[in-house]
């Protein structure tokens, strides 16, 4: 049942939920993944500003971005990014039918040139007369000729519809093999116009593997320069969501190989975490509301949260994070599940399981333990809908929040057990998607976003383009509405911040040096390169809890600042943790190599 358009009642409190949005894009629950040391490759790439990887999509010919193209542009530069990947709308070039027109796209592009950026234009979508428009690939075709010819010598790269395994999209059931038709005609097409021009495979939402590798075997191989994938994903903050994220890369271009004879160019031309202001508080209002009930005077102990980066991959959230959720002032502490053995309910009364569906089964008799001996456990995300009936004489359901309809649906509360248990069970099964998915918080988006460009541009991805520039932000819900790496007034968010750090210290141009990415036994990620100014960059964070390390730097350093570009001051010892730490070395002596170890 859907919750989306149902009204939903706190018990003891009148508010209503005007909107609820439950939005479940699982990417399935990462157990253990195992696969050899990532080693990132060396590499010698001299990169203009078209060869740059950095860009981002922005929706500067039709939506809110067009109204503020020149300051977002001016934004864009001053973060040194040289892509912007934006629609090049078929219902605005033909409209009305029969009727053509570019004005609108050549003032846009007038502006673009001026400051140096390069275009990746998607062609898409469908118009009434063309409906879908794999079943009328001549109008289609009538309206790509015309765009491509218009704009041969201004415009070079090419992308062919956008997530067209999506039946949103594809406005038809996805077909691989109805693709690979498509992307053949009109590759031709647009070769035959501009033999120069880059054709770049329609971006394919997630890592579908299965629908990737059944256009080639329908013979798409031959009729794209650019494999294209949108990795949405919740963020790298384990080791094991890190090797997931990099063996999807891997999986994409052995599968080109396999089929195409040889690899060719991977780009990201979507990934971002969404920023939506009321992420979070759901959970928060519940927990909050549930230990008012069971702690009046407040919580008598600490908080344990279960933070374990082996459980599950990429939805723990750290103690910082829910010390954002949570309004209670009990001391917060993080456990792993091996901890769960011996947590005693006197010193942690209350124990926070992630919230999400997943459950640590692993650890089911010891949680049962320490609900039994009088231990509060949240459990924030499970099956609709619970009941009394399986309780025992003295157990009791305290409603928090029910379905409205007849009010007898419990979907959030409290059981109290008071027969041979002694503990709580805070239930809650509207998660709200914090800690899942492609939702965060707005301080982590700059640390998933640097994370997650760094990584792809270092393990075989030749661009990326965050998804999106400036946030709608007209909705506190919708998490479509605050993907931007800048507010709708166009502040900087984290995004930007991280964005305009990352490019500052890997300026476009710069070389991998070899290495091994995971350092301290696992505990931290370290990348390093060769900056176009013949200066040593290192980037360095932790895919967990916080780790210190000695640090030792032969040659000089020239500065040191965080993912969001703040200075950091270096000592012997350092604690690093999810937000990275660049160090740029230079040469004390001639022929002398920069480096940095950590011990």
């Amino acid at each position: 049942m859907s919750l989306q358009t149902r009204t939903l009642r706190w018990l003891g409190e009148s508010r209503m939920w005007g909107r609820w949005l439950t939005f479940s894009k699982a990417f399935g629950l990462l157990l253990m993944f195992v696969c050899a040391m990532p080693v990132f490759p060396a590499g010698a790439q001299s990169e203009t500003n078209a060869e740059s990887p950095y860009g981002v999509y922005a929706d500067i010919m039709k939506g809110q971005e067009n109204a503020f193209v020149p300051k977002n542009l001016e934004l864009m530069r001053q973060a040194d990014l040289a892509w912007v990947r934006c629609d090049f709308y078929w219902d605005t070039v033909e409209n009305p039918r029969g009727t053509w027109q570019f004005d609108h796209i050549e003032k846009v592009l007038d502006q673009t040139e001026a400051r140096g950026l390069n275009l990746l234009v998607i062609l898409g979508y469908t118009v009434p007369w063309a409906r879908p428009v794999c079943d009328h690939v001549e109008p289609w075709l009538d309206y790509v000729r015309r765009t491509v010819s218009h704009f041969k010598g201004r415009v070079k790269h090419w992308e062919i519809w956008n997530e067209q395994n999506l039946k949103s999209f594809w406005v038809a059931d996805p077909d691989p093999k109805a693709y690979a038709r498509f992307l053949k005609s009109t590759y031709e097409t647009i070769k035959e116009i501009d033999p120069e021009s880059v054709v770049v495979y329609g971006g394919l939402a997630g890592v579908p593997f299965d629908y990737y590798e059944q256009t080639l075997q329908a013979g798409a191989g031959p009729y794209f320069d650019v494999a294209n994938i949108h990795p949405y994903r919740g963020g790298l903050s384990t080791v094991q969501a890190t090797r997931k994220f990099l063996a999807d890369i891997q999986r994409f271009h052995d599968l080109t190989t396999e089929y195409c004879g040889e690899d060719k160019p991977l780009w990201i031309t979507e990934m971002g975490w969404s920023t939506p202001p009321a992420l979070g508080r759901n959970s928060g209002l519940l927990i909050d509301a549930a230990l008012a009930r069971l702690f009046p005077e407040g919580v008598p102990g600490k908080i344990a949260v279960l933070y374990d980066p082996f459980y599950p991959p990429s939805n723990c959230l750290s103690t910082e994070v829910w010390r954002r959720i949570l309004t209670t002032r009990a001391e917060l502490e993080a456990m792993r599940i091996a901890d769960l053995k011996t947590l005693d309910p006197a010193t942690f009364p209350v124990l926070l399981l992630p919230p999400t569906e997943s459950f640590p089964t692993g650890a089911q008799d010891e949680i049962r333990a320490y609900v039994r001996d009088g231990g509060t456990l949240a459990a924030l995300g499970g099956i609709p809908f619970y009941s009394q009936q399986l309780l025992k004489e003295g157990d009791s359901l305290e409603p928090l929040l029910v379905y409205a309809e007849d009010a007898t649906k419990v979907i959030a509360g409290i059981y109290r057990f008071r027969s041979d248990w002694k503990g709580n069970i805070i239930l809650n099964t509207t998660q709200d998607s914090i800690g899942s998915s492609n939702r965060t918080l707005e301080p982590n988006q700059g640390i998933y976003l640097s994370q997650a460009i760094l990584l792809a541009v270092s393990f075989g991805v030749e661009r990326f383009f965050p998804y999106e520039f400036q946030a709608v932000e007209r909705d506190d819900v919708d998490p479509e509405h605050h993907f931007g790496i800048v507010h709708a007034d166009l502040t900087p968010k984290p995004g930007y911040l991280a964005y305009r750090a990352l490019t500052k210290a890997r300026p476009a141009g710069s070389v991998n040096q070899p290495g091994e990415l995971f350092a301290a036994d696992g505990k931290l990620c370290t990348i390093s390169w060769k900056r176009p100014d013949g200066q040593t960059a290192y980037a360095i964070w932790s895919p967990g809890d916080s780790v210190t390390k000695h640090v030792g730097i032969s040659g000089a350093l020239t500065e040191a600042f965080d993912c969001h570009g703040s200075q950091v001051p270096v000592f012997d010892r350092m604690t690093f943790s999810p937000k990275i730490t660049y160090f740029i070395l230079r040469s004390d002596e001639p022929g002398e190599e920069p480096g940095l170890r950590l011990e």
